[in-house]
């Protein structure tokens, strides 16, 4: 909806900075809290600090091929960054922290450096966050090679299991990662 934020912080530093920033903004802001974050462990400091909204956090300098995810996402991104390495792949590691605005400048400027693109998004894959990112930087970046490892189309099942099936997690983000760079 035109006016309304969107974060999406993926540790505890950045949804307290973040909401300090929610709360200062004059336009509304949607804050989505994902409970994956509660495990992470992070200095966060007792004085008040803003995480800007709309400005990305650059996790991991790379070469190789530009991973953008936000929230559980990002954190699975970080869990697959040993097998990445394993694979002698060097990602550089964009997580943008807000979905409107959308960072894309950080995004597009890895891009053109590493020439292709997967973005991780526990949405669903049509018209998904993942999707919009993808039309950005290919627009902005032609031939770039892009990729997208989403949610499927289908409703969530009630097993947990199949859940975490279906769910992007490390081991997938390593393989599509391999495929990208093959």
């Amino acid at each position: 909806m035109p006016g309304i934020k969107v974060v999406v912080p993926s540790n505890p530093y950045d949804a307290k900075g973040l909401m300090h920033a929610a709360l200062q903004d004059p336009d509304p802001v949607m804050f989505f809290h994902y409970a994956a974050i509660n495990s992470i462990s992070s200095d966060v400091p007792d004085e008040d600090y803003v995480v800007p909204i709309g400005e990305a956090a650059i996790r991991q300098e790379g070469k190789d091929l530009t991973l953008v995810g936000y929230g559980p996402a990002a954190i699975e991104i970080g869990k697959a960054n040993a097998g990445l390495k394993q694979a002698n792949i060097s990602a550089e590691i964009i997580d943008p922290r807000s979905i409107k605005p959308m960072p894309i400048e950080a995004i597009v400027k890895s891009v053109k450096k590493t020439g292709k693109l997967l973005v991780i998004d526990h949405g669903h894959e049509t018209c998904g966050t993942a999707s919009e990112v993808i039309a950005r930087v290919a627009m902005a970046v032609p031939g770039c090679k892009v990729g997208r490892l989403t949610f499927p189309d289908a409703p969530p099942p009630g097993a947990r299991e199949m859940i975490a099936w279906m769910t992007p997690d490390a081991p997938k983000i390593v393989e599509a990662s391999r495929k990208m760079v093959a």
